[in-house]
């Protein structure tokens, strides 16, 4: 049984690009072998450097003030808590705390202290014109991680708001604005990641207007102290190194030993002179089908003078000149191009017992 046309014509493009595709396969073979061992067998290391939190502190404030005075709303002796604004004629003192807690990566313990200011001032953008400050209350401790120290303090909103007017009346008035807050001064020290300390100032602002007081939101109530680790790890190469790697490398020597089983194998790869006519035929026999016409010729019409071309393609360009169609003859397997003074025929190669 012969080849068919797609098998003849997968050989002849094999034959002609066989070169080629050995040097593609074995340049993929190569670089998926190098993949696979640089992500498999010598990945190699590199340098990884990660900062962390060796210790911190965290501080929150919270507030109250108690109903000292008779009033048609709040019951005497009543603390309010943690509330914007409070009424300087009912609750004059604010009662306040600071409570920092210390945590660290390991068990080592941090030296701790704590001072609450009240500060008034007089500032703006570009400078600050004149700063009062009042010691409230300190503490000073050793904890350890997870614990938590309290700083209390406590001000009088209506001494504070008279004493910040006889300071701009003093003054004579005061350019910048007004400000009023709680400071509380943070120093820690501990030798978690190596011996190391820090210092800042929490605030919580207070706004003093008459008859009432508010309170704002703190500031800077957290530090924190970081390190530099570095470490040697394997290197990752990623996915496509990884899985693409061994993939190239089994493609490439797959593909090899293919195209080496299709060259040695008992049929040659390269076409013979025989099967290359066929494949031509069969290319132009598709490519002209629209001059054929299949028919079954009397003897009368062939018993003439006759002449035999050596392809398809010259019968198609002999009967375009003549103006006259291909005829295909089923019984006898040839084709003619019939003029009335000429018989051209064509015997295509499936006819043929044999290579020729």
């Amino acid at each position: 049984m012969r080849e068919g046309t797609l098998g003849l014509r997968l050989r002849a493009i094999l034959d002609s690009w066989f070169p080629v595709l050995v040097v593609v396969l074995v340049v993929f073979a190569a670089l998926g072998g190098w993949a696979t061992v640089a992500a498999h067998v010598d990945p190699g290391t590199v340098e990884r450097t990660e900062e962390k939190t060796a210790w911190s502190t965290e501080g929150s404030f919270d507030h109250s003030s108690q109903v000292q005075r008779e009033n048609p709303v709040f019951p005497v002796g009543i603390t309010l808590t943690d509330r914007s604004t409070y009424f300087t004629s009912v609750s004059p003192v604010l009662n306040g705390t600071f409570t920092l807690q210390y945590d660290s990566a390991t068990s080592t313990p941090a030296n701790v202290t704590m001072e609450s200011r009240l500060v008034h001032r007089a500032a703006d953008d570009d400078a600050v014109y004149w700063s009062d400050s009042t010691d409230l209350a300190s503490t000073g401790s050793v904890l350890d991680p997870g614990e938590r120290e309290t700083l209390a303090f406590s001000f009088n909103a209506t001494r504070e708001a008279d004493r910040r007017g006889n300071i701009t009346e003093v003054l004579g008035g005061s350019p910048g604005d007004l400000e009023t807050y709680i400071a509380v001064d943070v120093t820690a020290s501990s030798n978690a990641g190596g011996s190391s300390s820090l210092s800042y100032t929490a605030t919580l602002p207070v706004t003093l207007s008459g008859d009432t007081y508010s309170i704002g939101s703190p500031t800077a109530t957290s530090e924190q102290v970081t390190v530099t680790t570095t470490e040697t790890v394997t290197r990752d190469r990623g996915p496509l190194l990884s899985y693409g790697g061994p993939l190239a490398l089994l493609l490439g020597l797959g593909g090899l030993a293919a195209l080496g089983m299709l060259r040695y194998r008992d049929e040659p790869l390269e076409l013979s002179d025989a099967e290359r006519t066929r494949l031509a035929y069969r290319d132009e026999r598709q490519e002209f089908d629209e001059w054929v016409v299949r028919a079954e010729l009397p003897d009368a019409v062939l018993d003439r003078e006759t002449a035999t071309v050596d392809s398809f393609a010259d019968l198609v360009d002999f009967a375009i000149d003549s103006d006259v169609a291909v005829i295909e003859e089923p019984t006898r397997g040839l084709y003619y191009a019939i003029t009335p003074d000429l018989l051209v025929t064509y015997d295509p190669p499936e006819n043929l017992g044999g290579d020729r």
